[in-house]
């Protein structure tokens, strides 16, 4: 089940606004790269963990009725090898969609081969495609990788840093894909500009702190929570909460199994507000409960979901009924379908009557 039959990063973001259609598995934060803007500040050293609670909640995940494509991070997928072909088989063998992250350094010529056979099962990979990435893998390699993709019949997602460096990763990744493809390359692959996110060794890049924003969207990253080495489950697949930071209402631990530990997160009153109103109008109703400035903030990526859920553990019952009725009012008005004209008479503000 790959690409060839028509799956796109279009259809993996379609199907991310749907509960449990896609989840993540983080294998590791080991990579052999070393990026200096690596947002995990992914280790060089080789984990010493066992792989067995990861595998047996892999294949409970796989037997989900919901999940139709599972994402496999890191650090780098590719550089613990029998432990991704192991879960992309799982979920193959599943009829079950795998999207993998990867840098692609795999595209040496002494690595190619064991990488294609991973890549055969394959349905899109999503490489970090942009000049940090450059300074330490060869072009001529991510050629290579590009092209076994290819090959093999899986689609290409190039993620570039948006809104940094002068568009200079834009550059480089409409360069490197016209090379590896020709100039027809956009029938192979899709450039995807994401915002930065200063954490890892990331946070000693001064311009990433640019890239601010209320980021008024809902976060779709909260219905396919993410299944660690350990069995924890986070939330969503910010790299901080994966790497056990930030709130710990985004995380529980193994339940006893993948299906438990799915009910409990999902119980979570927080997790539910973030799967139906954006973090921003969570945090600006939060604010409006506490009679707090917090919510005028400009703040970086995650940062309003962050704040929204420390508001949130501030608050007393009162406070909470008064917050649950705003937010209970937002979603009803935001989610109502439109099935009328605005022609009537009274929504004509040139024709209402002054009283002043």
């Amino acid at each position: 089940m790959n690409s060839l039959n028509g799956f796109t990063w279009i259809d993996f973001q379609a199907l991310r606004r749907l509960p449990r259609a896609t989840m993540g598995i983080f294998v590791s934060s080991y990579c052999p790269v070393g990026c200096r803007h690596c947002a995990v500040s992914a280790s060089l050293d080789m984990p010493n963990l066992s792989s067995e609670t990861l595998i047996r909640a892999a294949e409970e995940m796989s037997r989900l009725p919901e999940l139709k494509a599972a994402a496999i991070t890191g650090g780098e997928p590719f550089a613990e090898f029998e432990l991704l072909n192991s879960l992309v088989n799982l979920f193959n063998k599943a009829d079950k969609r795998v999207v993998i992250y990867t840098s692609g350094y795999w595209g040496k010529p002494k690595d190619l081969r064991k990488a294609e056979l991973v890549l055969q099962l394959v349905d899109g990979l999503v490489l970090g495609v942009d000049l940090y990435h450059r300074a330490y893998i060869p072009d001529e390699d991510l050629i290579n990788a590009l092209r076994a993709a290819r090959e093999s019949g899986v689609w290409i997602t190039a993620q570039v840093i948006r809104g940094v460096d002068g568009g200079a990763h834009l550059a480089y990744a409409h360069e490197l894909l016209e090379k590896a493809y020709g100039s027809e390359w956009e029938n192979q692959a899709t450039i995807e500009e994401m915002p930065p996110l200063p954490s890892g060794r990331a946070e000693q890049i001064q311009s990433f702190d640019l890239v601010r924003g209320a980021f008024g969207e809902r976060c779709f990253s909260i219905n396919g929570p993410t299944l660690l080495r350990n069995g924890t489950l986070a939330a969503c697949c910010n790299e901080d909460i994966v790497l056990h930071k930030g709130p710990d209402q985004l995380r529980v631990q193994d339940q006893g199994g993948l299906r438990q530990s799915l009910e409990a997160l999902e119980r979570q009153p927080i997790v539910r507000y973030l799967q139906e109103i954006p973090p921003s109008i969570l945090l600006s109703l939060a604010a409006q409960s506490l009679e707090s400035d917090l919510g005028d903030q400009p703040r970086r990526m995650c940062q309003a979901c962050w704040d929204f859920i420390e508001l949130y553990s501030q608050m007393n019952a009162s406070q909470r009924e008064r917050f649950e009725k705003l937010a209970n009012a937002y979603y009803e008005i935001t989610s109502r379908p439109f099935d009328g004209e605005l022609s009537n008479s009274h929504l004509d503000k040139s024709k209402q009557v002054s009283h002043v």
